[in-house]
């Protein structure tokens, strides 16, 4: 036995398992079952996954049959088809059409009764071969009337099948799923987790799955001769740098249920706190990190190790166990891994450098490096937009790709199409950051036109008549990257520093008119900077009390800038002037006094996800009052509650503005001066909070200040804070 020192009381032990000796000659039939999810939140990707299963399907060797079933909510699951055999191509036109006739989305998600019905597929099958490979796909997490159920009714349906399965795969798609339910889930049908990001991920990964199913053998009872007491078990197999599989060690006589190679002895690997006794210890160095030696099954481990530490949340121990290996590429990039994505794109990588040797070590090795904590993030990138004057970016340009988000709505009626002016373009100053979830939009006002239905010129109009429509486009959500590509123009310092940390690829010099395309996926969505240095509550609480500060100036000082400079509203009022049956005619085409808003009706929701939400509540401080209301009280000479004299701060800052005797001009001028400086600094306190929230909710941290989670109130200043972090039903 073999053994590597990661720290103290950390080591990763090898153990050999022999091959016992069969009939080579004899190839065993693989029963293939694969699983897939019909949710609701599958809607957009039930067409593609549909084509990707059929397409697939043809890939499975002659001989070996597919049993084909999907789930969704409570009583909603069913085998379409069970140990179907190809034996010829007219074979795939059923299987095709079975398929399309499956890939409608019905309503929410449940893992249990597929699973506990899967156990009567191994059975009916099991006469023909007893080697079944599995393959179970969703994006989501049981939402079920008994939660709680749920979860020990999975784990009841896996203990019945798992010794039946020889090769698992569960994949988790996109950024919703349920990554530690999932994971457990792996562990115990000892197979491998693995994250795709969209359909051609998936794609690639039932490729490698189908492949490597065959390497395995049927199931069999080992004893660890060095149990792991993290509960770390797994092994791979040469050559396959998708699947690591998770073993769940029967802690009673410290066994596994171990899926060997069906060619070749078999080795597995075990993370212990104590040196085993009579085993041989071995190190690493330049020469055979970077040259093949005995030590590369080490090598390959400690990655494999990495990579599963870090899908149990250990990121810690894992950021420990790379940088024994010393890769400082990738302990950069597993450092400021945080949402689901970014923890897959990282796994991947990890997985690539197992197999890969010409992957490893490309910034060099390092036993001793530290990643830098502060490195370029998405709320570094978002904040330098968004004092970018020149920023601006194009929702109608070609590479722009917008996902909806939310509950759909059609419109009442039969309105005219809205028709954006040619290159459209939004200020990124107009970014919002949500009150209480990890929601970052831009809130954009676009401008057009619409082709008047009915007769236009009978009311006095002509053909087209000039509006404007509201968007806001998701940037950030729930914490998660929701759009990749951004189209932009922007300064030459923010070019040159996007640039420099990979979000801008670009061969050509900057010009200030051309567009270029924000590679928001190159850089994590946080740092460990953040998830490690913003976990105060104080400077939280005082920073969510200067927030109330400005938003009371801004809406003093707004109120002011309105009366001054008779611009009431954002645009002006369209019905100014218009007949009543004018602006029948135009509500009738969908314009508002808003622009073009037709009547809508929202879809039903059809689905649910649960969300964490942070808010932080200052006692006493609820709603801003009015200015008017205030205005009357100072007037009145009457006692001003807390929450008044927010809105007192900005009463005097303009008073002390030295402004009374000027024109209005020059009034006009300063307040839109000092608005755009308020509206910086609101925008930069806020981005400081939500850098708190992210290192509270994605970090999985808590506050300096408290004891335990259940502590969330504190006293600063005098005045009282509640932190409230909680889950929230999403409608989708």
């Amino acid at each position: 036995m073999r053994y590597y020192k990661i720290k103290d009381n950390l080591y990763l032990v090898e153990q050999t398992i022999l091959q016992e000796k069969t009939d080579s000659s004899a190839k065993m039939t693989t029963n293939h079952i694969w699983i897939y999810d019909r949710s609701y939140s599958m809607s957009c990707e039930l067409n593609q996954l549909a084509k990707d299963l059929t397409e697939k399907a043809k890939a499975i060797p002659v001989g070996d049959t597919i049993s084909l079933g999907w789930f969704s909510g409570e009583g909603d699951f069913n085998f379409i088809l069970k140990g179907f055999r190809v034996t010829s191509d007219s074979d795939y036109s059923i299987l095709a059409k079975a398929i399309e006739n499956n890939k409608h989305p019905i309503s929410c998600t449940c893992f249990s009764e597929i699973l506990s019905d899967t156990k009567n597929v191994i059975t009916d099958l099991g006469i023909f071969s007893d080697k079944f490979s599995l393959m179970f796909f969703t994006d989501g997490y049981p939402v079920v009337s008994n939660y709680p159920r749920e979860i020990k009714s999975i784990f009841s349906a896996i203990e019945g099948i798992e010794g039946s399965i020889s090769a698992s795969c569960l994949i988790g798609y996109g950024n919703y799923y349920n990554r530690d339910l999932m994971m457990d889930m792996a562990e115990s049908l000892g197979g491998s987790l693995i994250h795709n990001s969209d359909l051609h991920e998936f794609n690639l990964t039932l490729t490698d799955f189908i492949e490597n199913s065959s390497l395995f053998g049927n199931k069999k009872v080992v004893e660890l001769e060095c149990p792991s007491t993290l509960d770390i078990v797994f092994s791979f197999v040469e050559g396959d740098n998708k699947n690591i599989n998770m073993y769940k060690q029967n802690k009673e006589d410290n066994t596994i249920n171990f899926v060997p190679v069906e060619e070749g002895n078999s080795v597995i690997f075990t993370l212990v706190d104590k040196i085993p006794k009579n085993s041989e210890e071995i190190t690493l160095d330049d020469k055979s990190c970077f040259k093949p030696t005995n030590r590369e099954p080490f090598i390959k481990a400690l990655y494999a190790a990495s990579c599963i530490l870090n899908q149990k949340t250990k990121t810690d121990l894992a950021l420990e166990t790379l940088s024994s290996l010393g890769d400082k590429r990738m302990l950069d990039k597993l450092n400021n891994a945080f949402t689901n994505g970014e923890y897959g794109k990282i796994e991947d990588n990890l997985k690539i450098c197992m197999s890969n040797p010409k992957e490893r070590f490309l910034d060099g090795r390092d036993t001793a490096y530290l990643p830098p904590e502060d490195a370029f993030c998405l709320i570094d990138a978002v904040e330098l937009l968004s004092q970018d004057e020149e920023a601006f970016f194009y929702p109608y340009h070609n590479d722009f790709k917008y996902k909806r988000i939310g509950v759909g709505s059609k419109a009442k009626g039969d309105y005219p199409k809205f028709e954006p002016e040619d290159n459209v373009k939004c200020e990124f100053s107009s970014l919002v950051w949500n009150k209480t979830k990890l929601n970052l939009s831009v809130r954009a006002t676009i401008k057009g036109k619409i082709k008047l239905k009915g007769d236009p010129s009978k009311m006095g109009f002509g053909e087209y008549f000039p509006t404007h429509i509201f968007r806001n486009y998701s940037i950030v959500k729930d914490g998660f990257l929701h759009t990749y590509h951004i189209p932009v123009t922007l300064s030459k310092p923010s070019y040159d520093k996007l640039g420099s940390e990979g979000v801008i690829w670009s061969n050509t010099p900057w010009e200030a008119s051309r567009i270029y395309v924000l590679e928001l996926g190159n850089i994590p969505v946080m740092n460990r900077a953040t998830a490690n240095g913003k976990t105060s509550a104080t400077e939280l609480c005082s920073k969510s009390f200067r927030e109330l500060e400005l938003q009371g100036q801004l809406k003093v000082l707004n109120d002011v800038y309105k009366d001054l400079s008779g611009n009431k509203d954002s645009f002006v009022d369209v019905f100014s002037g218009l007949t009543e049956e004018q602006a029948a005619f135009l509500q009738k085409n969908g314009i508002s006094k808003n622009g073009f808003s037709p009547d809508v009706k929202k879809s039903e929701p059809v689905d649910f996800y649960f969300a964490k939400e942070f808010s932080v509540k200052v006692k006493g401080f609820s709603a801003l009052p009015s200015v008017a209301s205030v205005t009357k009280k100072i007037a009145d000479e009457k006692k001003l509650r807390p929450v008044d004299e927010l809105i007192q701060l900005g009463i005097n800052l303009y008073e002390s503005s030295g402004l009374t005797d000027m024109s209005n001009k020059v009034k006009v001028a300063w307040l839109s001066d000092k608005l755009t400086s308020l509206k910086k600094e609101l925008l930069s306190v806020r981005t400081d909070i939500q850098r708190t929230k992210f290192a509270i909710i994605l970090g999985k941290k808590w506050f300096d200040e408290f004891e335990s989670r259940e502590d969330n109130s504190l006293e600063v200043d005098g005045r009282t804070y509640n932190i409230i972090v909680e889950e929230k039903k999403v409608n989708i």
